[in-house]
């Protein structure tokens, strides 16, 4: 009985494995999408490029933080 037990408990352990891993993988294609998104954006581009001449600015003149 105790086989059968074992069998049962590998088999769901795979396939909860196999749909962590689907589910993983269209995390990572939705990733790819949004990178690609930030990276051919030019609004987010220049939003983030104010961002940074911002913080440059704040830190103009503080050798502690560059």
């Amino acid at each position: 009985m105790e086989d059968i037990y074992d069998r049962l408990q590998v088999w769901l352990y795979y396939r909860q494995t196999e749909q962590n891993i689907k589910d993983i993988e269209g995390a990572i294609e939705d990733l790819k999408k949004a990178f690609k998104e930030v990276r051919s954006n030019e609004m987010i581009k220049q939003l983030l490029g104010a961002v940074l001449k911002v913080g440059n600015c704040l830190n103009a003149g503080n050798k502690n933080r560059g």
